[in-house]
């Protein structure tokens, strides 16, 4: 195999473009969609209960907002981990990391080869986990504005995951992929 191409995704001006592009679209999606949604289900039940606890109840709501968003890109790298993992054969080495010049954090699996398909499944499994147990969360915790809000603002940090899967599903020569520290490498 030889790798054909590979994307810095620190670096590659085009991959960061796209990310911000795509999170803001993800990000306006919900805006847009988000009055609709809680006209169906007759407002919102967790500003109900923080509006009644008075302005220090809607700091902490806003403050658990923070924390529940903050706490979805952690748990987003660490579903990527585990299907590093579990798709790798034994052995496998997987680190976790940060770029602070781009604030991102990220999880590879230096060294390890991935079918196309199972490098697709990396890619996407932090979006159905994760948004899976937002939409849990919208139905059953009580919170459902938190959890609408705080998918949303997962979902526009997946979109680099999205950007990777569209560009092996564009180019059929590429057979097999490697996570690295810096971003992916794609080899045909």
């Amino acid at each position: 195999m030889n790798e054909i191409s590979n994307i810095h995704a620190f670096e590659d001006e085009d991959f960061l473009h796209a990310c911000f592009v795509w999170g803001m679209v993800v990000v306006g999606v919900f805006a847009v969609c988000l009055v609709p949604v809680f006209m169906l289900l007759g407002g919102p039940a967790d500003l109900d209960v923080a509006d009644a606890g008075g302005w220090m109840a809607v700091l902490g709501w806003m403050v658990g907002l923070t924390a529940v968003s903050a706490a979805s890109f952690a748990v987003h790298e660490l579903v990527h981990g585990v299907f590093f993992k579990l798709l790798a054969p034994a052995g496998a080495k997987v680190t976790f990391g940060a770029n602070r010049e781009t604030a991102m954090i990220y999880a590879c699996a230096e060294g390890v080869v991935y079918s196309r398909r199972r490098y697709v499944a990396v890619c996407l499994a932090p979006t159905v986990v994760v948004t899976t147990a937002f939409a849990l969360g919208f139905a059953f915790s009580g919170y459902p504005l938190l959890c609408y809000l705080a998918a949303g603002l997962h979902l526009s940090g997946c979109v680099g995951d999205w950007y990777y899967v569209r560009t092996i599903l564009r180019d059929r020569r590429i057979v097999a992929c490697e996570d690295t520290s810096f971003g992916v490498r794609f080899f045909g």
